[in-house]
């Protein structure tokens, strides 16, 4: 099986030990909704809604880095380099846009509130890695 493959696999499978797509994502919408959760009674809606919008900003990037090696070459492992690196570039700058959108349009935005979701996903994701799945035990009947 080719190393584009084993990565597509490994992406897109909740059971691969790789890369647990599902798993950083449910992880990072339970702290994006924390976020939210703390910061309505704090600044009301627009707290909880901003707090919403900085955990999706992180999410939205994640599947376009996704998106971006699924279209590189990943043929050799100077390719698959190159890959990683123009998506981690097409990550950073889906980062800045959705910021930068967010900051300009949402007018009652709550900067603490979208910031700390953003920044708590940002950790939440590489948690997430990094925690082994738990197994399922063996029935013995």
């Amino acid at each position: 099986m080719g190393l584009r493959k084993a990565f597509l696999r490994s992406v897109l499978t909740s059971s691969a030990p790789y890369y647990p797509l599902r798993r950083i994502t449910r992880w990072e919408l339970i702290a994006s909704l924390g976020v939210a959760a703390v910061a309505a009674p704090f600044a009301g809606l627009h707290g909880a809604i901003s707090g919403v919008l900085g955990g999706l900003v992180n999410i939205v990037a994640a599947a376009a880095y996704v998106l971006l090696v699924h279209a590189g070459g990943m043929d050799d492992p100077g390719n698959a380099v190159r890959t990683m690196l123009r998506a981690e570039a097409g990550k950073i700058a889906v980062i800045v846009f959705l910021l930068w959108l967010v900051l300009t349009q949402y007018k009652d935005v709550v900067p603490a509130a979208l910031f700390s979701a953003f920044v708590l996903t940002v950790l939440v994701s590489q948690t997430a890695i990094l925690v082994e799945p738990r197994r399922k035990r063996a029935r013995h009947d």
